[in-house]
């Protein structure tokens, strides 16, 4: 193989030598505790952290076995004594990092419940300050070298593997037999080394410990440990970009005499008397130039009243809006949808079309002329709407259909503020009601999903209790 490349790429000239650009980084500690506000976890997530040393420090190796002994495996400390012991956590982690050209981090963390905050962050912090205070034992010293040596071999059990760590070796001007140093540093590791590189690079007091969850749920107050910078990670929402609209006469009753014309030609008088709509989907979901396909249930009750299932390879998620109240199902697991969450189903729910539709007549919908736009060859009436002071754009087709809806909106996928426009088509006559069936949905210009409807009732029987949260 060296043959053949040195006869394929033999007479390029050498370029110039590597000047690698320096890697900057804030070098000096801010510790203490950080506290992000999330309402809406039943757990606490938790993560201490300070600089790490860079990978071609000579204590590069005794680190290796220290971290082994603290957090490798689940032998070592961390698990030993915070998960099995206190069961404060399923999984929990600690280590010293390396870089190749600049510190690493020095990073330990949790999950556990929001009622054991506190305690997790305590236990945490004394298994940091135990291995400082309390070199390893014998067994402790021969159980991580063991795991690390034992488990080298799996690290470089392939020619590609080995190659992909020679090159990274020589990119940062490392020694090519690196990997013989290594095992055999490993094996001359001490008790003593151990305990002075912890004593050495382990720094409690520079530790920064972020905490995010539910502060109400804690079992102490955050502040019980010391001062709490609290952090806003809240996405501002981007400036709405609806054309303003002008609310004369003029307008006014031109959105009306155009929404009267929606009104007979999508239902008229059925609108009115339907009282619960059910129906099954397909839907279509496209992000990072990936797609996945999902099935979705949907069950209305006018006027406050929503159920929407949707099968994942992963199982059910299930969200619920019973009136004021809503709650959500994931894993078996029953938990309150979170206040942002449900002011933004409810916002849905007032510039859903078919509840807009269902409730044409009411005196608080506000709809003014907004325009003309020809879609596919069709001159459209973009109709302005509010409700409830939602408001959103429908483009109506000369034979009173809505085939597009517009409206500054949420990505539901990544929860980020954006543009929403959805084109409607296939419409098909239902219990007396002219429903699109084929739903094209974009944000800001890109597709995200289309939704296939494959079934729709109007006014089934829905059962008492489809809205009520069950226990657990």
């Amino acid at each position: 193989m060296r043959q053949k490349i040195e006869a394929a790429f033999g007479d390029w000239p050498a370029g110039p030598e590597l000047s690698a650009p320096a890697v900057t980084y804030r070098k000096e500690p801010a510790p203490g505790y950080y506290f992000i506000e999330k309402s809406d976890v039943n757990q606490a997530n938790i993560v201490f952290g300070h600089l790490g040393i860079e990978t071609r420090n000579p204590d590069f190796f005794p680190v290796q076995v220290m971290n082994e002994v603290l957090g490798g495996g689940f032998a070592s400390r961390m698990f030993s004594n915070v998960r099995s012991k206190k069961g404060l956590a399923y999984n929990v982690y600690g280590s010293l990092g390396s870089d190749f050209r600049h510190p690493g981090l020095f990073r330990a963390g949790l999950q556990t419940k929001s009622s054991t905050t506190i305690k997790a962050i305590e236990a945490v912090k004394a298994e940091i300050l135990g291995i400082i205070e309390r070199p390893p034992s014998e067994e402790e010293l021969k159980r991580a070298k063991d795991g690390i040596l034992n488990s080298f071999v799996f690290h470089y059990d392939s020619k590609g593997k080995i190659l992909a760590q020679q090159m990274t070796y020589a990119f940062f001007g490392f020694p090519a037999d690196f990997l013989e140093q290594y095992r055999a540093n490993i094996e001359k590791v001490t008790i003593a080394d151990v305990s002075r590189v912890a004593r050495q690079y382990v720094h409690p007091d520079q530790l920064a410990i972020l905490v995010v969850g539910k502060a109400a749920d804690f079992d102490q107050p955050l502040t019980s440990l010391g001062k709490v910078t609290t952090l806003d990670i809240t996405i501002p929402p981007p400036a709405d970009a609806t054309p303003k609209v002008d609310r004369s006469v003029a307008a006014l009753a031109a959105g009306k005499e155009t929404w009267a014309k929606v009104v007979k030609t999508m239902g008229g008088e059925a609108l009115t008397k339907t009282t619960s709509l059910r129906s099954a989907a397909s839907v279509n979901l496209k992000t990072g130039g990936q797609s996945m396909t999902l099935k979705q249930a949907t069950t209305i009750v006018f006027p406050n009243q929503s159920r929407q299932v949707i099968t994942t390879p992963m199982g059910d998620q299930t969200a619920v809006i019973n009136g004021e109240e809503g709650f959500m199902i994931m894993g078996g697991k029953v938990q309150p949808m979170p206040a942002a969450m449900l002011q933004d189903q409810k916002k849905e729910q007032a510039r859903n079309l078919l509840y807009l539709l269902r409730y044409h007549d009411d005196p608080g919908l506000e709809l003014i002329a907004a325009g003309r736009e020809k879609l596919e060859g069709a001159e459209c009436q973009i109709l302005a709407t509010s409700l409830k002071g939602v408001e959103s754009r429908l483009w109506v087709a000369p034979d009173g259909k809505v085939v597009k809806q517009a409206y500054q909106g949420t990505n539901p996928l990544t929860r980020a503020p954006g543009m929403v426009e959805s084109t409607l088509s296939d419409y098909r006559l239902e219990g007396g009601l002219l429903i699109p069936h084929q739903q094209a949905r974009r944000i800001d210009g890109e597709e995200i999903m289309t939704i296939t409807i494959e079934s729709f009732e109007v006014n089934p029987k829905v059962a008492a209790d489809s809205f009520q949260q069950p226990p657990g």
